[in-house]
């Protein structure tokens, strides 16, 4: 499977924008940049539950 344009924009975004963006957060207002983070890490748990549990192939039929 070939690495796609997008797959590499995310990565980058992931490996060097997003920890910046949540230490500068930290330093304007306090706690900003953790409930950036925290609210990122629900977000992908809930997005990955509900893929998992509500779009599962059903065993009815």
């Amino acid at each position: 499977m070939a690495l796609t344009w997008g797959a590499v924009f995310v990565g980058f975004f992931i490996v060097f924008v997003f920890p910046v963006l949540i230490i500068l957060l930290n330093r304007w207002r306090a706690n900003a940049g953790w409930w950036l983070l925290g609210g990122t890490i629900a977000f992908l748990a809930v997005g990955n539950l509900l893929e998992k549990f509500w779009f599962a192939p059903s065993s009815l039929g």
